[in-house]
């Protein structure tokens, strides 16, 4: 995601790898998540 930075929380950050790395988030959550938390960098 170059030119992207996620901007949520630090507990939000590890809750959704954590959910991730147990195989309990699919592609679509990920992709939400991801649309919700990244935000461009501004030059």
């Amino acid at each position: 995601m170059s030119g992207y930075t996620v901007m949520a929380s630090q507990s939000g950050k590890y809750e959704a790898f954590f959910r991730l790395a147990a195989g309990d988030l699919d592609e679509a959550e990920l992709a939400g998540w991801f649309r919700e938390s990244a935000k461009p960098l501004t030059p």
